[in-house]
């Protein structure tokens, strides 16, 4: 025996024992994961494996005692004592009615010892003995005519189911001595005895006053052979004389019933219940498989002491992939090797073996030494994050990349296909995500890193994460319990409000302020989520209405409409759309624009849509010239409404006292339309 302990968070767990392996061993290894607590102790999961030298293909063996407990047994059984195969045992109630007859449930058994009376001859008291075989159940039957113990008849039927003793007897057969060598002797271990007396008369007697001398006459009486398998009443004669009695014991094994009567009328009926052979029963294994291709069946057994009364034979037993119905392939096969090449393992990717035995002569069953099932069978794959497990974040902000890398692992020596690796993403309300990736086949005992990654901005709160190595069987697989790997992750939804600027020709209005029938109309929206770029139209929704209250809606194939998305940089930085439109309004009056935007997440840019009037006049004219400050002192500005679609040409400023004169005159500087001058204080009155 050997063990070790091991510490790591998970994951495939290896060990490689210090082992002389012996050829033709069957060795037993069981693992547990760590005792929490004393009640609920180790709780062990077992397997076992023979160790063949010579054997290079894989398979599957049944030769030693554990591994047979595991099969389905009928009427079948293996002895824990001896370890030996032998039939399962059937239930017979016996019933024994003092001085009228002997009878079982099965009527073949029954027989009526009335006839055993007078006429025959039969003493005037003395003992039945009733014999069951334990083995197989059958009654003894004596010929009439045999000398061999018991008192023989000259009339009648040929034979009868009991042994007749006289107790007054002493001869060698018939009498007390052919009695105690009867029980002592002839009679088996293990098989079932019925003893009663029988008497004549009310004055008939079997004489138990005498039986004390036969412990010097043989070594030992009839109180002591009776006592040695159990009765505890037999003594009692001594005392109250010849009355009604009757004992049932399975020969060195134990008493079943004993009795005896009141007084001579009252009788001594007893009943048990006795175990026999059933002459047939078979024996199942577990499921074998999966395999990729079957090879051949061996078998190795030994015929029991009565080889003449042997009957067995072998049945292979095929089951689909889904092990929901079997069909037996192959029958009453009793050849050393079998092969089975010609079984599809695509058709039948699981086998099972049935053995049968059948002996109603002796009952005794052939001992099966091993049977196997050489196949090449299939990898298994196993989610290990021992050797490589790296999650991104536990905590992410909305739209932000979710990653995680796991290793998957070939833990078998067969070759495996291209694997299938699934990822599943579920939120609180158990709607899923799915992701599959495919890699290139996976050699044995090798792995690889499975690589997900997920852009998470259409997900918030808690997710659980679930990655399955061959989802669904995608390939025939050994075992998948360890295909599968769970965490969980955050998702910080974003709530904050993005920004949203709007410009006409550079300048933020008011309602009602005058711009140009031609304006450059800029729409600015900024988001601080570094992840969720604002870059598609559909967060937009802009309308402007009209003086005559039509309502038209900006349209982004319009060209004189210009999108640029916002291009985060590498600091996740310059979240920011721009909508650039060059407007035409040909007719005076009032306009509204209205604009709704919201970034990625869904937050609106405010409680409510932005929205503000401004007037168009086409007429070009100046109107609503100031000056200020005034009075000044240095110098003052002149500011003024400018109408129109066009910026003039040419225009000049003159500065003129209260009669009218010229004081000043400010022409434009060229390309200029704003401009500021110093003007002398003497020069203005």
């Amino acid at each position: 025996k050997q063990r070790t302990s091991i510490n790591q968070t998970g994951g495939v767990i290896k060990w490689q024992p210090t082992v002389s392996w012996q050829d033709g061993k069957v060795y037993y290894w069981r693992v547990s994961t760590d005792s929490t607590s004393a009640p609920i102790g180790y709780t062990w999961e077992n397997s076992s494996f023979i160790y063949l030298a010579n054997q290079t293909e894989g398979g599957w063996n049944q030769s030693h005692f554990y591994q047979w407990l595991g099969n389905k047994f009928t009427t079948l059984k293996v002895n824990e004592d001896d370890r030996q195969f032998e039939f399962g045992n059937e239930v017979t109630n016996f019933d024994l009615r003092y001085n009228v007859d002997f009878g079982v449930n099965n009527p073949s058994y029954s027989v009526n010892y009335s006839q055993l009376g007078r006429s025959l001859g039969f003493p005037d008291a003395g003992f039945y003995v009733v014999v069951i075989d334990g083995t197989k159940g059958n009654l003894w039957v004596k010929p009439r005519y045999s000398p061999n113990y018991g008192m023989t008849f000259p009339n009648g039927s040929n034979e009868i189911q009991a042994y007749i003793f006289k107790m007054d007897d002493t001869s060698s057969t018939v009498g007390r001595k052919g009695f105690i060598d009867f029980i002592e002797n002839v009679i088996p271990e293990n098989n079932y005895v019925m003893i009663f007396t029988r008497q004549q008369s009310s004055t008939s007697s079997y004489r138990p006053e005498l039986w004390g001398e036969d412990s010097v006459r043989y070594g030992k009486n009839i109180f002591q052979v009776l006592e040695k398998q159990g009765a505890t009443r037999i003594r009692e004669v001594l005392s109250t004389g010849t009355r009604p009695y009757a004992i049932a014991f399975q020969k060195g094994v134990k008493t079943l019933a004993e009795n005896i009567g009141k007084d001579l009328n009252e009788g001594a009926s007893i009943s048990f219940i006795g175990l026999s052979k059933i002459p047939v029963g078979n024996m199942e294994s577990k499921i074998i498989g999966p395999s990729k291709n079957w090879q051949s069946l061996e078998i190795n057994y030994k015929l029991s002491d009565n080889p003449q009364t042997d009957t067995l034979s072998f049945d292979i037993i095929g089951l689909k992939a889904d092990k929901s119905s079997d069909s037996v392939l192959l029958k009453n096969i009793t050849a050393a090797i079998t092969p089975l090449t010609q079984i599809n393992a695509n058709d039948y990717p699981y086998l099972k073996l049935r053995f049968n035995t059948k002996d109603v002569i002796n009952r005794t069953t052939p001992q099966l030494n091993y049977w196997r099932i050489l196949y090449k069978s299939v990898p298994d794959l196993a989610v290990n994050p021992n050797a490589l497990y790296k999650m991104y974040s536990d905590t992410l902000a909305q739209g932000d990349i979710f990653s995680l890398d796991v290793a998957v692992e070939n833990v078998t020596d067969v070759d495996a296909d291209s694997v299938l690796i699934k990822m599943t993403i579920t939120d609180a309300t158990n709607n899923n995500k799915i992701q599959q990736l495919k890699y290139a086949p996976l050699s044995r005992n090798n792995k690889f890193t499975s690589n997900f990654k997920f852009d998470t901005r259409s997900l918030s709160g808690k997710q659980q994460v679930s990655i399955e190595a061959n989802p669904n069987l995608a390939q025939p697989e050994l075992y998948t319990f360890n295909n599968f790997l769970q965490t969980s992750f955050e998702v910080s939804k974003d709530l904050r409000n993005p920004l949203l600027d709007v410009t006409f020709d550079g300048q933020r209005i008011l309602n009602n302020d005058i711009v140009s029938p031609k304006p450059n109309i800029i729409i600015n929206l900024m988001d601080e989520n570094r992840y969720l770029a604002l870059t598609d139209t559909a967060l937009f929704k802009i309308y402007i209405e009209y003086p005559d209250n039509k309502r038209k809606s900006l349209f982004f194939n319009d060209p004189s409409v210009l999108f640029t998305p916002a291009k985060i940089n590498a600091n996740g930085k310059n979240n920011k759309a721009t909508i650039e439109y060059r407007a035409t309004f040909t007719e005076d009056g009032i306009y509204h624009l209205v604009v709704n935007a919201k970034d990625v997440s869904g937050n609106a840019s405010g409680s409510a849509d932005y929205s503000v009037a401004f007037q168009v006049i086409t007429k070009s004219s100046i109107s609503n010239v100031l000056p200020y400050p005034n009075p000044f002192s240095t110098a003052m500005r002149f500011a003024y409404t400018l109408t129109g679609s066009e910026t003039p040409q040419y225009f000049k400023i003159q500065i003129m006292s209260v009669a009218g004169k010229v004081v000043r005159e400010i022409a434009q500087h060229k390309g200029s339309l704003i401009h500021s001058y110093r003007i002398p204080l003497h020069n203005h009155l």
